[in-house]
């Protein structure tokens, strides 16, 4: 599979690596070392991020689901002038009187690569011997066993048909570098076999020349030959050319000694490169730098180094930190200990923006163990959590919302924690600038605080809170209409956050301006009707108080609003849209008004849509209110309703028939559902 990895401290180069599902996270890293060695920068501080999740250096490509052709970013430890200083520094030819120790990955690195390096000049030199021998080839034609020609081409033929490519800066190339292993084992064969077979050819030639007969007994045989085909094609046999032939066999014999001898040495010499070779192509670039990524650092070494260590080695040890809080919880554990609290808390609150970071991302990892937020809170640590709410790194800003939500959402006891001192404030600021996952982190935050009594009292007796939820509204649905833009998740949490509050203090609402505007446009922003509910909940709040009530009615799209929200034909939507109904036309002063805005048809609509006699009811109670001359709005208060009043009571029930009939007569549904017992 492919994976192609973007850096903003590369902007015009993106780094492609082939890889397997299985591979390690590190595995990818040390390859982007290697490519970052090869352009001058080989400082391993990086991370790779996918879809804003830091991918761990233990764990596979498959186990994050990352599929071929997936586009991951390089994030720097330092920051990017700080990477493009190294860079110029790592280039610079000027030395320097302080020398740092060498990280230990840097030096698996170097190893790496001269390794590498190794391997291309030694498959250099072993194409280099397999040209030379091609002469050798050749000359075993000028020996007594001229046959052995033929498998020495064999050979050489193999070895140029099948030999891979390599180099360190491109690596493996060509269709036969797939089996180079293959290959190599084949030539290491075919290297014995060949020593084996040289071994036996100058054994017989040295044994040939070793005897004590002279001429040689095939060189003798040879000589008779020679005068025996003389002396039929002559009648004077010629004792000077077969004598020449005789002493040509001799030294045939002689250089096909020397021959082989020279063959052997060249064959184990072929021999040991390919045994090289072999042992070095079981090493792939990135085993020894995987090693050291993914090996555990001492928590001791680490903790003093978080401790005094300078700028760049405390973003290493708060890096570390993460790493190994991330892993198991033995490790959070473990850091806790050692104390590891007080000095993430220390290193979060260090000016260095990525070690911020790093130091949130490990305290959020750390507060998944709801053992551990209970010493957290004790050393004070929700304040600076709070505030790191207001720091302008949104990764650290994240960390910090998902720390919160840890807390609020495992323990009521730690729950106050998070709005002592200035913690509100900051929950409020939070909202102000969060993104659409911080968001839903927020709304929950406040859904658990406001569960909860003694919270919820906080949130109430201020009206921040009301205007921070507000604004999680107004932020997660930021083009009107939109159906798709609006965030449902977070609307439901926040629209529940503020009913839980405007049932303690029903008065917050009227302080929020933009916030019945943004209620009664809902209906028109989704068909969700979940939301739509509790929208209609809080409306109905509206009608609890004067003022309240007042701010409702003279609102001009009250009335479509309202029957955008009864197009639902959800059974309790439309209990409660009955009962803001029956609020909004108990007092007479609104009445007009209403009947102005078109409220008749609403009410007519409404109530044939009610399915339920209690449902009916109210909406045919605020039909009578809508179309009486007198002041209703203090008689759901008293026990009973006066018995003067039946007869208009009456009349207002002649004068609705008439206003949903059209003047005709009512039959059926008019007086109601029918049941059995009507």
């Amino acid at each position: 599979m492919l994976l192609y990895v973007q850096s903003k401290a590369y902007p015009g180069r993106t780094f492609v690596d082939l890889c397997k599902p299985s591979d390690t996270v590190a595995r990818v890293r040390a390859s982007l070392l290697h490519r970052l060695f090869e352009i001058g920068h080989a400082n391993h501080q990086f991370r790779l991020r996918y879809k804003g999740t830091y991918l761990r250096d233990a764990y596979t490509l498959e186990e994050y689901k990352l599929l071929n052709n997936a586009v991951i970013q390089m994030i720097p430890l330092n920051d990017i002038s700080e990477w493009n200083k190294d860079m110029r520094f790592h280039q610079s030819t000027k030395q320097t009187d302080v020398q740092e120790v060498e990280d230990i990955v840097q030096v698996a690195l170097k190893s790496e690569v001269q390794l590498l390096d190794r391997r291309e000049f030694v498959l250099k030199i072993f194409k280099i011997m397999m040209l030379f021998q091609i002469v050798f080839a050749f000359l075993a034609l000028f020996t007594t066993y001229w046959y052995f020609f033929f498998a020495y081409a064999v050979v050489l033929g193999i070895s140029f048909w099948f030999c891979p490519s390599f180099t360190r800066v491109g690596g493996w190339v060509g269709v036969s570098s797939v089996r180079r292993r293959e290959f190599m084992t084949v030539m290491l064969v075919l290297c014995v076999l060949m020593f084996g077979a040289c071994i036996a050819l100058i054994t017989l030639s040295l044994i040939e020349l070793t005897s004590n007969s002279y001429p040689l007994p095939r060189c003798s045989n040879a000589y008779s030959s020679c005068f025996t085909e003389a002396a039929r094609t002559t009648e004077l046999s010629d004792d000077g050319v077969c004598t020449a032939y005789l002493n040509q066999c001799y030294e045939a014999t002689v250089w096909t000694s020397i021959y082989f001898a020279l063959v052997i040495i060249l064959m184990t010499a072929t021999g040991a490169v390919v045994a090289f070779l072999l042992y070095n192509f079981k090493f792939t670039a990135g085993d020894f730098i995987e090693k050291y990524l993914v090996q555990t650092k001492e928590l001791e070494q680490v903790m003093a180094t978080a401790r005094t260590g300078s700028v760049s080695q405390k973003r290493n040890a708060a890096f570390e930190l993460a790493t190994m809080a991330a892993s198991a919880d033995d490790n959070k554990f473990q850091i806790v200990t050692e104390g590891g609290l007080e000095i993430l808390i220390s290193l979060a609150l260090n000016p260095d923006a990525t070690t911020q970071e790093y130091a949130t991302e490990a305290i959020a990892e750390c507060l998944t163990v709801p053992a551990i937020q209970d010493q957290f809170v004790a050393v004070g640590g929700m304040k600076t959590l709070t505030a790191l709410l207001h720091t302008k790194n949104a990764r650290t800003v994240r960390e910090a919302i998902t720390a919160v939500s840890y807390v609020v959402s495992d323990s009521d006891e730690n729950k106050p924690a998070v709005l002592a001192e200035h913690g509100l404030d900051d929950l409020a600021h939070a909202c102000k600038y969060a993104n659409t996952s911080n968001r839903k982190l927020l709304a929950s935050i406040f859904l658990e605080l406001a569960y909860y009594s003694d919270t919820r009292e906080v949130l109430c007796s201020r009206n921040i809170p009301t205007e921070a939820l507000v604004n999680l509204l107004k932020r997660s649905s930021a083009t009107p209409g939109d159906l798709s833009d609006l965030d449902i998740e977070t609307t439901t949490l926040a629209l529940q956050s503020l009913e839980l509050l405007v049932i303690e203090s029903p008065t917050l609402m009227t302080n929020q301006d933009e916030l019945l505007s943004y209620l009664l446009f809902i209906p028109t922003k989704t068909l969700d009707k979940k939301i739509q509910l509790y929208a209609s909940k809080l409306l109905l709040y509206y009608t609890q108080t004067p003022e309240a009530c007042e701010q409702l009615c003279s609102t001009p799209e009250l009335t479509d609003s309202l029957l955008y929200f009864a197009h639902s034909n959800e059974p309790e939507l439309l209990k409660v849209l009955a009962t803001i109904s029956l609020r909004i036309t108990e007092p007479f002063k609104y009445r007009q008004k209403l009947v102005n805005d078109g409220f008749q048809e609403f009410l007519s609509y409404l109530l044939n849509a009610c399915t339920d006699r209690e449902s009916w009811n109210t909406t045919d109670n605020a039909i009578s209110n809508l179309l009486s001359k007198e002041d209703n709005s203090d008689i759901r208060k008293m026990p009973q309703r006066p018995a003067s009043s039946m007869s208009s009571t009456s009349s207002i029930t002649s004068s609705r028939v008439s206003f949903l009939s059209g003047g005709r007569p009512v039959g059926g549904n008019a007086a109601g559902p029918s049941t059995s017992s009507t």
